[in-house]
């Protein structure tokens, strides 16, 4: 196998492989999202009030318009001592940055680079490409490597499957709020080893069948259906009471 940085991914071993995996679109998209990255980060500088007192943006706004075009300005209020002011011309953030630090004012300010973490730069998650995978695995010899590369490439990941789980944990804390008891599973292809990429995620709810003590607190099917949402959190609705609302006439 062959790493593609890039990509972050492993292209297998062959002939050209790695030439004809960077020609591919996946790779293609991928480099162009890299390119685009640098060149945003190169057009940008990162400016700090060194006492980490709110930032004058509007008047910093108007001090580095006289170098060139700004683009935009990335600022949070819960953190206002710091922001990110982007250029249209890269030249006019590499003036800016030559200064390294600047009086504005009474506040003293610190020019740096801008700093992106290209771990967490990625294309834009696209549909599984078939086509791309039969082009990888056709560069292998052997059918048993054929097939462990198809499975590698379009079958769930751990981290996928990870992902699936913590979906379903979020659900039950929400649903617990309204619900005794609930609990929500994975089943289907998430769990088989069969899921694909592609595939949906199928979960269910679960209820105890037991150990539900006061039925005579249980509430009738209109109660349920008028009563206001926040009685709900109040007093949670049991399997009992969710199965009168499933039950016709």
């Amino acid at each position: 196998m062959v790493r593609c940085d890039v990509c972050r991914t492993d292209v297998p071993d062959g002939v050209d492989a790695l030439e004809i995996h960077k020609n591919g679109k996946k790779h293609v998209r991928a480099q162009a999202t890299l390119d685009s990255a640098v060149a945003l980060a190169a057009s940008s500088v990162f400016v700090r009030d060194t006492d980490k007192k709110p930032l004058d943006i509007q008047g910093l706004k108007e001090l580095f318009a006289q170098r060139g075009k700004i683009l935009r300005v990335l600022w949070k209020s819960d953190a206002p001592d710091h922001a990110v002011f982007e250029f249209e011309d890269a030249t006019v953030a590499n003036a800016i940055l030559d200064g390294k630090e600047v009086k504005f004012g009474e506040a003293t300010l610190s020019i740096a680079p801008r700093k992106i973490n290209f771990k967490d730069v990625a294309p834009e998650p696209v549909p599984l490409d078939c086509a791309a995978v039969l082009e990888d695995v056709l560069l292998l010899g052997a059918f048993d490597e054929q097939l462990d590369h198809s499975i590698l490439k379009t079958g769930l990941s751990s981290e996928d499957i990870e992902k699936r789980q913590q979906i379903c944990l979020r659900l039950q804390t929400e649903l617990s709020k309204y619900f005794v008891r609930c609990e929500v599973r994975l089943f289907g292809s998430s769990i088989t080893d069969l899921g694909i990429l592609s595939s949906d995620m199928d979960a269910t709810i679960l209820f105890p069948e037991h150990d539900i003590p006061n039925w005579e607190e249980d509430r009738n099917k209109e109660t349920l259906l008028t009563s206001d949402g926040s009685v709900y959190i109040r007093h949670r609705i049991n399997h009992r009471e969710l199965h009168k609302l499933s039950v016709q006439g």
